[in-house]
């Protein structure tokens, strides 16, 4: 899988799509078109804190945290964004 760019007007890089559905954009003002910011969207368990969960398989925990989940250790906290 290749990463897709955009080049604007006056063919400078202005953004890049991942195949991983990540956009990156740059200004196309600055030099060698510096990533400014990049944008995905949510994970389906994006945030949701699966310590100590039970049950589950390497696999199945392997799988929830490529979709957001996370692991927290004692004594560490996160920050959660609600929406």
């Amino acid at each position: 899988m290749v990463d897709e760019e955009v080049v604007g007007r006056q063919g400078r890089k202005i953004a890049t799509l991942s195949p991983l559905s990540s956009l990156s954009l740059s200004s196309p003002s600055s030099p060698n078109a510096q990533c400014q910011t990049t944008l995905r969207p949510a994970r389906p368990y994006e945030g949701t804190i699966i310590t100590d969960i039970k049950g589950l398989t390497e696999a199945e925990v392997s799988t929830l945290k490529a979709l957001g989940a996370v692991e927290v250790k004692s004594g560490c906290s996160i920050p959660v964004n609600f929406r």
